[in-house]
């Protein structure tokens, strides 16, 4: 059932007054009665897919907003690398299906102390608060914890803040950050209240992800806005730890970890060591290999315990989350990593980039008909291109050898009719594309190999 179908079933009549598609699912603005009455999660839509064009709507106004003002847009490297990781983050679920539905249901079926009712306000607004206040603490997990920033800062890693930097999510956050929402299971909200908050809580904090907007006046007070993300989201020293707020702020405000907009600061966005690279799959692992590299430094076993579950500026003699007089001053000017490409790489980037979009969109809706092999197969697909595409970006010498093999490879296996239900016109589109792809990675193989033998005449 879709929202569509249960708003008419209930008499809600939220989509007449809001009719500009599902944008009101980011801003939490849903009538209890328009979720689905079932106990089936499966029943449950997917309200990300609801928001998409949403989504692309709202980044293309940013853009023009910011181009209005400044003279400039976002660099298509960095949106192609946030993108790219909220690509990745979404395919391993194809994976991982409802592994973490599975643990809730059965603490809820055996071991909750009461029920409480989802689609009345009473019990939506409880679920609200307790979906929020997990993730609060997930959140404050992430910054907290060695092993967890080493996921988590895939989000943080832009040095950009826009809205396709909310896009820029964690694939290895996915498979622990369940685990918070499960006392909600004890407490007696049902998996669909568990399932429709965790979604909504999400959506909700992409369009926080943004500098156009600037204050919100008394909501600042209680909501979480851009001004208060723009803070989580700085490298500034008074930016660190801060903010770690899902829909609501109270919860920083409570706990001590609030901090407002500095007006005389600007916020300089990033992590204290940048990723210095547009490769969506590298930002997702590459802390984990500084973590293992950091524990040969250490000598005692009780150190190198410690340097993965304290916070990950911690070393012996520190506090918990290290010095912050350890955290580095920002230096001006700001200098970003950035990487000179010719123009034709950034546009076949672009154009391959854009074909992986579209069949992410394709693979999404039919991946649950598909066969397992079929399905690591693709998803080994996706993460090659995502790792490719951000490579070009990044000018990596071993790509014309790269991505001739990708294209070559997924060339040839639409043309075997592969088991992806692509057929007729986008079947023909995409063998072409990689055909004519590796035809001019050809050329520049060729032109790369001569060019030693050049160097010695």
């Amino acid at each position: 059932m879709t929202v569509s179908q249960a708003n008419t079933a209930s008499n809600v009549t939220l989509n007449e007054a809001f009719p500009f598609f599902n944008w009101r699912l980011l801003f939490y603005l849903i009538h209890p009665k328009e979720i689905p009455d079932t106990d089936n999660i499966d029943d449950i839509p997917n309200y990300a897919n609801q928001v998409v064009l949403v989504f692309l709507l709202l980044m293309v106004g940013e853009w023009a907003v910011k181009y209005y003002y400044t003279g400039s847009g976002f660099r298509v490297n960095d949106t192609i690398t946030s993108v790219g990781a909220g690509l990745a983050s979404q395919t391993l679920k194809f994976l991982t299906r409802s592994m973490d539905v599975v643990v809730y249901m059965w603490i809820f079926d055996h071991w909750r102390v009461w029920t409480v009712p989802l689609r009345s306000w009473l019990g939506w607004g409880l679920a609200f608060l307790a979906a929020d206040l997990a993730y609060y603490w997930l959140h404050r997990a992430n910054h907290e914890v060695s092993i967890l920033w080493a996921s988590h800062q895939t989000h943080h890693s832009s040095e950009e803040y826009n809205l396709s930097t909310a896009l820029r999510q964690s694939m290895i956050g996915g498979l622990y950050g369940w685990v918070v929402y499960l006392p909600m299971a004890f407490l007696g909200f049902t998996p669909v209240a568990h399932v429709v908050h965790a979604q909504l809580n999400t959506l909700y904090q992409f369009w926080i992800h943004t500098a156009m907007i600037k204050n919100l006046g008394p909501l600042e007070w209680i909501l979480n806005t851009p001004s208060h993300h723009r803070v989580h989201h700085g490298r500034n020293p008074y930016c660190i730890d801060k903010n770690y707020a899902g829909a609501l702020i109270i919860w920083d405000r409570m706990f001590g970890t609030f901090e407002p907009e500095h007006q005389d600061e600007s916020v300089v966005y990033g992590i204290i060591t940048p990723v210095a690279s547009f490769n969506g799959i590298w930002v997702q692992f590459n802390t984990y290999i500084s973590i293992i590299s950091r524990l040969s430094t250490f000598k005692s076993l009780n150190h190198k315990l410690k340097s993965l579950y304290m916070g990950p500026g911690w070393r012996p003699g520190t506090k918990r989350l290290g010095n912050p007089e350890d955290i580095p001053a920002i230096e001006s000017p700001i200098r970003v990593f950035e990487v000179s490409v010719p123009a034709w790489k950034t546009l076949y980037a672009f154009v391959h980039f854009v074909v992986l979009v579209v069949f992410f969109k394709h693979a999404a809706a039919h991946y649950n008909q598909w066969g397992t092999v079929t399905v690591w197969t693709v998803c080994f697909a996706i993460m090659i291109t995502l790792g490719n595409v951000g490579s070009v970006l990044d000018d990596r010498k071993w790509i014309p050898m790269a991505e001739l093999a990708r294209c070559g490879v997924l060339g040839l296996m639409i043309s075997k009719g592969a088991e992806v239900d692509l057929v007729g016109a986008p079947a023909v589109a995409l063998r072409t594309l990689f055909a004519l792809s590796a035809m001019l990675w050809t050329g520049c193989l060729t032109k790369q190999l001569a060019e030693p033998s050049q160097k010695r005449q």
